[in-house]
């Protein structure tokens, strides 16, 4: 009886299924701030690119940089068609694209990855700046998600960030200019964004380097400039400029605002580029109303 338990044991390990166990493996890290910083590299087009597909220009991008460029084929598409096919919405934080007409729209992804790109021989510029240049050639946009940037448009980039505000400015020169005169588009294409993060950096390092990636200006005032040593601990992803900084000084009772004309005397953090420079200045209280 025992030798007939055995052979039958013996049996059903030899005929039964092998199980595999599955293999061990761990979620895919958030890359976001490396493929920022990947974008400030300097990057380089040997000779004219005229007319290349643009499937065949970001395969160059993965190939030269490192960094996976993937098409937001269906907003993309319903841009295309005037709006006709896809409308972005925002539900629960995530952005859908719900059809207009119908549950399903019939598109050809190779429609956008045929689209002609033409770049210019180009030696040391940032690959953002690259990036840009193919954005625009089809009207488009782009954001970083965290393995990947993603191309779309500015509606549905201006959604997955939650929508960039710009600050109230102190000069009475630009009193009632205010975003809502502006086609949001345009708002969205302007405004530079940033991904960093910070752990107990000084303030006034942390507005160097969002003023270095946003190609900005960050000025202190003097009365802030002995809170602005404080250290400061924030993760930021996809976030306006201003929206950046104002994140970086609500801890530090400092309140940011825009302003047209600069005091020469005030501490100059950064200044990459022209532009409306952004004030920090002290303030007694915490501001009424905290960052978009």
């Amino acid at each position: 009886m025992r030798l007939w338990i055995l052979a039958a044991a013996v049996c059903g390990v030899a005929v039964g299924p092998a199980f595999a166990e599955p293999p061990s493996s761990k979620p895919v890290a958030d890359q976001s701030v490396a493929i920022a910083d990947k974008l400030l590299e300097p990057f380089e087009i040997a000779q004219r690119m005229n007319r290349v597909p643009l499937k065949d220009v970001l395969e160059m991008i993965e190939k030269k940089a490192g960094v996976t460029v993937l098409i937001d084929h269906k907003a993309l598409f319903a841009a295309l068609q005037g709006g006709q096919a896809a409308l972005p919405q925002k539900r629960n934080d995530i952005v859908l694209v719900a059809n207009r007409a119908a549950d399903d729209v019939l598109f050809d992804p190779e429609v956008m990855e045929n689209k002609a790109i033409t770049l210019p021989s180009m030696k040391k510029v940032r690959l953002e700046t690259v990036l840009r240049m193919v954005a625009d050639q089809i009207n488009a946009d782009y954001y970083i998600a965290p393995d990947h940037v993603q191309l779309t448009t500015s509606l549905v980039k201006d959604l997955v960030t939650g929508g960039a505000k710009l600050l109230p400015s102190l000069t009475r020169s630009d009193a009632g200019a205010d975003d809502s005169q502006v086609e949001r588009s345009v708002i969205v294409r302007q405004i530079p964004y940033v991904t960093a993060s910070f752990i107990a950096l000084p303030a006034t390092e942390a507005f160097k380097q969002i003023a270095a990636r946003a190609g900005r200006t960050v000025v202190v005032s003097a009365p802030a400039a002995a809170k602005a040593e404080n250290p400061v601990t924030v993760s930021l992803s996809n976030v306006a400029f201003e929206s950046a900084a104002s994140v970086s000084t609500v801890s530090l009772r400092l309140v940011p605002s825009t302003q047209a004309s600069l005091n020469k005397s005030a501490p100059r953090l950064i200044c990459p580029s022209a532009g409306s420079p952004l004030l920090v200045r002290s303030s007694t209280r915490m501001p009424s109303r905290g960052p978009i």
